[in-house]
């Protein structure tokens, strides 16, 4: 199965994230997905509410993060965002 990694970043985001990582969940596709959300030195909920939807959450205060850095070798089968249909990503 393919894996899709999508690195968010992020800074005070409490508003708008929970939209738009709920339009990552929702899409389906062959592929293994995984939500990566960099935070940037929040000072609301926004790493909060990416951990209460399953995404990992990297608190970055004030520094820039190289992807590779920021995504799992191998990611749990189990994770939330994980969806499987007839339609690509």
């Amino acid at each position: 199965m393919a894996l899709l990694s999508v690195v968010i970043p992020v800074r005070d985001g409490a508003e708008t994230r929970p939209r738009v990582l709920a339009t990552v969940a929702a899409q389906e596709g062959e592929a293994e997905v995984v939500v990566v959300v960099v935070d940037n030195g929040s000072r609301d909920a926004t790493a909060a509410i990416a951990e209460a939807v399953g995404s990992r959450v990297l608190r970055r205060p004030g520094e820039m993060v190289p992807v590779r850095r920021a995504m799992p070798a191998s990611p749990p089968a189990t994770w939330p965002g994980t969806r499987r249909g007839p339609r690509a990503l």
